[in-house]
């Protein structure tokens, strides 16, 4: 096509990307869409320690968008980490969605992967995406494979009294927020059991102190903490982006929007969390660096609650969302409480030169952090 040029982007782009952003939402029922204000590479540093974007623009107007990031997770249950890539942010302008632009985006994405560290990738696509899920996992055009990982589900709630009322506390256990005194404390139990999840992120004390890197915005004060005879057993975060990430859904579909006042009356009277109203601004906290010994469904119960308390004397207080995998049992606990459940599905995307560390990939129930996608 002439006229299109494929570049990897830097910040003199900045405003145009985010313009981008803004302006073209995901395909299925919920149209999301997600701005990168004030700053478009800043709100990627969630994503991986290194991030390529890369852009596709007519002139001088962005029409195409991708993420290329690593960074260090566990996998396989081993606890040196490796460095993992992530694919995210892929949007394209309806009217070139059926032109060469997909297919040679993926060649330039080809060459950035050559020139990198991971040789597998993870991605996401939502469940009743159909078109993605067509395309993306044709091995046409010379994409690279996309390996189906499984489901994973992600579980909108809103605290309230009766929410909380439905999950059980261990009165044996100890549960506070952290302290600039257990940083190192966090991490090392993190580094000690994250690798009981593939894919578990390797996160490192000078982020949480520090708030940046993967967890900008996050530090040890967000981190509920779950201790039995003064042993640290269960982490659970709250983490709020909305300083550099803010989220809307730009739309629904015909059913959705013609049953939205229907299911919101039923989620008034049943503590089920609202659908807010097309383009309103989403309020909520991602559960983030969930970690619990020998997944003790009473310990990740009792820190739920003790967070979902928390929120819930904060006025506004925002929506809760946690991602699980569908083979993780901690999400037995979450089908217990009203809630609002989306899915999407997980995939392992690699070329050629991954076919053989995707075929060693074990059975470990995987883990992804949803406020890093």
């Amino acid at each position: 096509m002439s006229g299109v040029q494929i570049f990897k982007a830097n910040r003199e782009s900045d405003s145009a990307l985010r313009a981008f952003s803004r302006s073209y939402a995901s395909d299925g029922s919920f149209g999301f869409c997600m701005e990168r204000e004030p700053n478009y590479f800043e709100a990627l540093t969630v994503e991986g320690l290194k991030n390529d974007v890369i852009a596709v623009r007519v002139g001088d107007e962005i029409i195409g968008t991708s993420t290329r990031s690593e960074k260090a997770c566990f996998v396989n249950g081993n606890p040196e980490p490796v460095m993992l890539g992530y694919l995210s942010s892929l949007r394209i302008a309806p009217p070139y969605q059926k032109t060469s632009v997909l297919a040679r985006g993926y060649r330039f994405l080809k060459e950035l992967h050559k020139a990198g560290g991971s040789k597998l990738y993870l991605t996401t696509i939502m469940g009743d995406n159909e078109k993605a899920l067509e395309i993306l996992t044709s091995r046409r055009a010379g994409l690279p494979a996309y390996e189906d990982f499984g489901i994973f589900y992600t579980y909108t709630l809103q605290p309230c009294d009766k929410v909380v009322s439905r999950l059980s506390s261990d009165s044996s256990l100890s549960i506070s927020l952290g302290s600039t005194e257990d940083a190192g404390e966090i991490i090392g139990f993190i580094h000690g059991h994250g690798p009981r999840r593939q894919f578990y992120p390797a996160y490192t004390e000078e982020m949480l102190v520090r708030r940046d890197g993967l967890l900008k915005g996050l530090s040890h004060e967000h981190v509920f903490l779950a201790r039995k005879n003064g042993k640290l057993i269960g982490t659970l975060a709250l983490w709020d982006q909305s300083s550099f990430r803010q989220r809307y859904i730009r739309s629904y579909s015909r059913l959705i929007s013609t049953l939205r006042p229907l299911y919101n009356l039923y989620a008034s009277l049943t503590s089920h969390p609202l659908l807010p109203k097309a383009g309103q601004r989403l309020d909520y906290r991602f559960v983030a660096m969930l970690c619990i010994a020998d997944d003790d469904l009473k310990v990740f119960s009792s820190l739920f609650a003790a967070a979902l308390n928390h929120l819930f004397s904060s006025k506004p207080d925002p929506q809760v969302h946690i991602s699980l995998h569908e083979r993780d049992p901690l999400r037995h606990v979450l089908e217990a409480l009203p809630h609002f459940r989306t899915k999407s599905r997980l995939f392992v995307v690699h070329w050629d030169d991954g076919e053989q560390e995707f075929r060693n990939l074990t059975d470990l129930v995987p883990y992804i952090e949803p406020g890093a996608l």
